[in-house]
């Protein structure tokens, strides 16, 4: 920059120099041009005065005096405006040399500026250098150590992973086996049951030969003789229980289950049906003999055990949801009806092949038995473990399908109260599996799209604002419950826009999963509202 404005300085004061050249060389030019009109018109030095006293000389004379004069005049001014630009000329060389030694002081000062900076910027570069060079170090070894770590990992996951692997195909072949073992054990006792029932058919037959030759000696023999032809009651009893059984699943199947869902859909009875109290009424007499009953049941084949459990929890579940007052005079049966479900008595036990209702191996039996447990049993630790064992039957297909089959959800919504806590978590557990993505998932919906079950959610959330597991829970059953668009009415009912908003609002913000579930929430009622 410094060497620029001293280029331009040398620049201007050659043109301002080449000006005033160009002035004086035509001052000179002028005054050449003077001098020789001037001495054009002198008078020769041979020219002879003849006529002194002429007027023409006179005249002569006068004019080239005063062109003289003017001349000298005009020369002197010359002279003057030459004096005056010689001064100027002088003012402006001096003024420029001021200049000159400014901008060569300058010119210095940003040198050294310059250099100032350019050692700056050099050691500025340096440490910039050095210091990307210790991050880069740094962050390599960070990196290395990091990769061993991951890779120390990768190798515990791929050692794991092949032990699981292992593990896995030891079970597999364990579970192949089982399952050869169980369809061995399944044709074995097909076969016995098939022998079984031939036997009991020529016992049948035999006691009919028996009766008819009793009947034509009758008047003959004696009273002992007749006390030995006739046949034991223990005899007769398995035949008696099959029968009562089947005659049992019948009028479940019958009568029972229509009824049953007539009380669901709120549906009046038809005039051929009796009435709803007259109905429970006979039921019941007949539960109040099955206590009784139930030890000898266990003994018998699946399918008789589950007609007896069939005609139970259809009778109990036709009980509650009409609201019987007769239940209430029945709890003591009910309670005897689940001890012996839940444990034999002392009478069954010392039977090798009475095995309990609860823990039979068939799943139907099994399920059947728990459902009826949670409404007859009320003992906590009687309830947890029922829970518990509900709750692996119900991660298997089969024992879905049977819980939506006999309408679990009306067995679990007595439990699912806020004034027994544990009572609570335990019944919200088992609607979690059920809402899993499955077959069954829009049947459990179905079943849970009511006005007393939304209900019951929304007083739970509003309860528990401190509890975010059950929040979520509960949160994400009603995400469900609102994608079906018949509950618009229910929802509406409920405000649930309001109540869902006031929730997000005074929850915590963090927890990602229950806003999600909470702004699901308000965009299917929103989406509703356009639908409809």
């Amino acid at each position: 920059m410094s060497h620029r404005g001293t280029l331009y300085s040398e620049e201007t004061t050659e043109d301002e120099d080449g000006e005033n050249l160009y002035l004086l060389q035509n001052l000179m030019s002028l005054l050449k041009k003077a001098k020789q009109r001037r001495k054009a018109r002198q008078p020769s030095d041979d020219y002879v005065e003849t006529d002194e006293g002429s007027e023409d000389y006179r005249e002569r004379f006068e004019r080239e005096q005063q062109y003289i004069h003017d001349e000298q005049k005009h020369i002197q001014k010359v002279h003057k405006e030459l004096c005056d630009i010689n001064q100027k000329l002088q003012e402006e060389h001096k003024r420029l040399k001021e200049w000159e030694y400014k901008l060569m002081k300058r010119d210095s000062l940003l040198k050294r500026k310059e250099k100032e900076l350019s050692n700056c910027a050099d050691s500025m570069k340096t440490a910039l250098q050095n210091e990307l060079k210790e991050q880069g170090s740094r962050l390599g070894e960070e990196s290395d150590e990091r990769l061993k770590e991951l890779s120390n990992e990768n190798k515990k996951i791929r050692n794991t992973m092949k032990i699981l692997t292992k593990s896995n195909e030891n079970v597999r072949k364990r579970a192949e086996e089982g399952e050869l073992k169980i369809q061995k054990y399944e044709e074995k006792t097909q076969n016995l049951q098939n022998r079984i029932s031939n036997l009991q058919r020529k016992v049948e037959i035999l006691q009919d030969q028996n009766k008819k030759q009793t009947s034509q000696t009758k008047y003959s023999s004696n009273n002992s003789d007749r006390k030995i032809s006739i046949p034991s009651k223990e005899e007769t009893t398995p035949v008696f229980y099959e029968v009562f059984g089947s005659t049992l699943q019948w009028i479940s199947e019958k009568y029972l289950t229509t009824n049953i869902v007539n009380l669901i859909k709120h549906k009046p009875q038809s005039e051929h049906d009796p009435s709803v109290e007259v109905t429970n009424e006979k039921f019941l007499k007949v539960l109040v003999l099955l206590p009784r009953i139930l030890p000898q049941i266990g003994q018998l084949q699946t399918d008789v055990q589950l007609g007896y459990l069939q005609f139970i929890y259809w009778s109990i579940l036709h009980a509650g949801l009409s609201q019987s007052s007769q239940k209430y005079c029945h709890s003591a049966t009910y309670r005897r009806i689940g001890e012996e479900l839940y444990q034999p008595s002392l009478a069954q036990k010392d039977k090798e092949t009475s095995p309990s209702f609860y823990r039979n191996k068939n799943v139907h039996v099994r399920l059947l038995s728990k459902l009826i447990l949670l409404y007859t049993i009320t003992q906590a630790d009687v309830l947890s473990q029922v829970f518990q064992t509900l709750n692996q039957d119900l991660r298997l297909e089969n024992g879905k399908d049977f819980f939506m089959k006999y309408k679990g959800t009306f067995v679990i919504f007595p439990l699912f109260k806020l004034t027994n806590k544990v009572n609570l978590m335990n019944s919200l557990d088992i609607l979690m599996i059920l809402s899993t993505d499955s077959p069954y998932l829009q049947p459990f919906l179905e079943n849970l799209s009511t006005m007393e079950w939304v209900h019951s959610i929304l007083t739970i959330m509003r309860s528990s604002m401190g509890d975010e597991n059950m929040l979520e829970k509960l949160s994400l059953l009603l995400q469900r419950l609102s994608r079906i668009r018949s509950n618009k009415s229910i929802f509406e009912a409920l405000q649930m826009k309001n109540a869902m908003s006031e929730i997000a609002r005074t929850t915590n913000p963090t927890n990602d999963f229950l806003q999600l579930n909470l702004r699901s929430i308000l965009f299917n009622l929103d989406s509703m509202k356009v639908a409809y």
